[in-house]
């Protein structure tokens, strides 16, 4: 009985790290309208669960972003705000820093969890005009260099099953901002734990040697 228990929990523990997860990230916005969802997939799809992207947007009053999120269910639609200042964005990008300090293979770990992803179909198709003609050419010259850096990226450091398709079209005559971003991606379960886990290691040891080093430095200051 025991036996057959340790079994079970061992096929189960195996079939979820070698199970693959697949991530469709869908993105639309035309000027100020915003949607945004995140799809899991598991099971061959038969296990779904999907996330909302908040829409983005700056605040009048203070140095702030403010994520808009509509609520979803079977009652009325709510729409839910979160305000991100400046300077916490900054003390964030501090704090992931300090991470990558402490964490000295990070680059390392992250290049090998990813070269296991596969991107199975990327779309970005934007149109784009300021109102004035040399300024949308500027502007679509611009998003023309980072859809090809992240084409770049992705081809470097991911599994492309096929061509992305990237477009951009100038808009000479009107104001206008439209994007449709389409994208899927998938990897087994297992890569993820086990790069997660390696970071966890890594910082953890990293964390050892400072506290060994400043243990030291303590002891060599109380016999001066």
């Amino acid at each position: 009985m025991l036996l057959a228990l340790v079994l079970t929990i061992t096929a189960i523990i195996f079939l979820i790290l070698i199970m693959k997860l697949e991530v469709e990230i869908n993105i639309t916005q035309k000027n100020k309208d915003f949607e945004g969802k995140v799809r899991l997939y598991l099971l061959f799809r038969l296990i779904r669960y999907t996330i909302s992207i908040p829409a983005i947007d700056m605040d009048k009053e203070t140095p702030s972003l403010v994520f808009k999120e509509k609520g979803e269910g079977t009652g009325p639609e709510t729409e839910k705000k979160t305000k991100l200042s400046v300077f916490d964005l900054v003390r964030s990008f501090q704090k992931f820093r300090d991470f990558l300090k402490d964490v000295k293979g990070f680059y390392i770990i992250t290049e090998k969890f990813l070269s296991k992803v596969t991107v199975s179909k990327l779309k970005w198709h934007s149109w784009l005009g300021t109102g004035d003609a040399a300024g949308t050419g500027q502007t679509s010259g611009l998003l023309w260099s980072v859809k090809g850096s992240l084409t770049g990226f992705l081809s470097r450091y991911m599994q492309l099953s096929s061509l992305p398709s990237m477009e951009v079209y100038p808009q000479f005559q009107h104001f206008m901002f439209a994007t449709v971003f389409r994208c899927m991606v998938s990897f087994r379960i297992g890569y993820a734990i086990l790069a997660g886990i390696k970071v966890l290691l890594h910082r953890k040891k990293i964390k050892k040697r400072q506290r060994t080093t400043l243990n030291h430095q303590h002891g060599r200051n109380l016999h001066v």
